[in-house]
């Protein structure tokens, strides 16, 4: 709590609070400034300054004064915040830049330790694993465990687990296209997570996350076991395939 006290009396006297206060409801002896090295002087004023007053001595004042000494000191401490030049409003209401933002698609966050259904956000099918071949189907239901995949780290590397067969997911290069495209399939076969199925979830302004494998997006062309993509440096963000997290 910080109040005026007068500069140039020799006993202080309280000037920013009401004059029906009495002066000794608080032990000014203790209010030089080398009694409280812990505490700041935020500047003088032309009437006084600023005194530290720690918050325990303020409330035992208080309490002797009685009830109507809060609201006396709450009217006080908006006089003095004027005296100061210092625009203080009685109460803030933070806004995030989070409330009015609009997002196309709403997806949970891929977090380590969790497990999702990953659906695809423009056909709504999910990455399905069926004995043990990938495919991108609709989904049964949540309880469905073969759309279960388990945010896993490891050193640092982020993978996903089926949570069923315990492998992760990776992906096999095929020859390059004539036009400079490299087309991959997706597979689940690795009981490890290896250095090349790190995996980064790249989140999109609109909403949804676009993965990268090896700092290159991951762009589905088709559905079909297995499931077959481009992967390559000329795949951009805008390129790739959005996927929805619902946690489990």
């Amino acid at each position: 709590m910080y109040i005026a006290v007068g500069l140039q009396a020799e006993t202080p006297v309280v000037t920013a609070l009401p004059a029906h206060i009495p002066s000794n409801a608080f032990p000014f002896s203790t209010l030089e400034p080398q009694n409280f090295p812990h505490h700041s002087v935020f500047g003088d004023t032309l009437l006084g300054r600023l005194v530290s007053i720690p918050s325990p001595l303020f409330y035992e004042a208080a309490m002797a004064c009685g009830p109507k000494f809060l609201d006396d000191a709450s009217e006080a401490n908006t006089e003095f915040s004027t005296i100061c030049s210092i625009k203080t409003p009685p109460s803030t209401v933070a806004e995030t830049r989070y409330e009015s933002q609009h997002l196309d698609i709403h997806s949970d966050i891929p977090w380590p330790g969790f497990t999702y259904l990953i659906t695809d956000a423009k056909t709504n099918h999910s990455l399905t694993l069926r004995k043990g071949e990938l495919e991108m189907a609709p989904a049964i239901c949540n309880h469905d465990s073969s759309v279960h995949w388990e945010v896993f780290c490891d050193q640092g590397r982020i993978g996903l687990r089926h949570a069923v067969s315990g492998n992760f997911l990776g992906y096999n290069l095929h020859d390059s296209t004539r036009d400079g495209r490299v087309l991959a399939t997706l597979n689940c076969k690795s009981d490890c997570l290896r250095k090349q199925d790190n995996i980064v979830f790249q989140h999109r302004p609109g909403g949804g996350y676009v993965l990268h494998f090896s700092n290159s997006s991951v762009a589905i062309i088709s559905e079909g076991d297995p499931i077959q993509f481009e992967l390559g440096r000329s795949v951009t963000l805008e390129d790739g395939t959005v996927f929805r997290f619902t946690k489990i």
